[in-house]
């Protein structure tokens, strides 16, 4: 993966001690698309930032364990993989991962009622058609994509994390990216938990593109 992806989980998780290999450090989306004035295509980490939105999780009572989704963040997501595809960006080269069951439901039906970013087939006929991927960061683990979109699902005004305080988790999710790792989230929320602080901070120090839910 690019470097920037691979230097936040070597410090955050492996003492400093990963290395990005010399031939995939410097990899971004313009390798692969023409688009190389777009902004997001020219780094490999982008924040977009619900706070201050209302974009509040809800929980989904018709599930076990009380799982959660928030609409907000889904329209966010879908809006982003709308621009990505516009730039060139191939379906197949796509992934969201989100830790929760409901969210993941909640985005497949968006992205499903989404023509730009969908296509219909028959049974026959689906595993010859490659689509945006949509799964939990379990669903991903040992598996990779060039974009990751992580949508991070929580915001609420107790702060409360849940599934988000487990780090091997988050550090799977953001190192299925190759080349671009977009984490959508509540900083508001997020932030009071020293771990996502350090990782939402650390796509602010490095340069990453840093949007807020305003500018959709």
């Amino acid at each position: 993966m690019n470097s920037l992806i691979m230097n936040w989980s070597s410090d955050a998780m492996y003492s400093g001690e990963l290395t990005a290999h010399a031939s995939v450090s410097q990899r971004k989306m313009t390798d692969l698309v023409k688009h190389s004035e777009e902004e997001l295509l020219n780094t490999p980490l982008m924040f977009l930032d619900t706070a201050g939105s209302l974009m509040y999780e809800a929980i989904d009572e018709d599930s076990e364990n009380d799982s959660k989704y928030n609409n907000g963040e889904c329209d966010l997501v879908v809006q982003v993989l709308k621009e990505l595809i516009s730039y060139g960006v191939q379906k197949s080269d796509i992934g969201v991962i989100t830790p929760y069951n409901a969210q993941v439901n909640l985005i497949k039906k968006s992205v499903r009622h989404s023509p730009e970013l969908y296509t219909q087939t028959s049974l026959e006929g689906q595993n010859k058609i490659a689509n945006i991927e949509i799964s939990t960061v379990d669903g991903f683990q040992g598996r990779e994509k060039e974009v990751i979109v992580i949508s991070m699902v929580r915001s609420n005004p107790k702060h409360e994390i849940g599934f988000l305080s487990n780090e091997r988790r988050m550090n799977v999710a953001v190192t299925r990216a190759k080349r671009l790792c977009i984490l959508i989230g509540d900083s508001g929320t997020v932030n009071k938990n020293a771990f996502l602080k350090g990782l939402v901070d650390y796509f602010r120090e490095k340069g990453g593109v840093i949007r807020s839910a305003f500018d959709y």
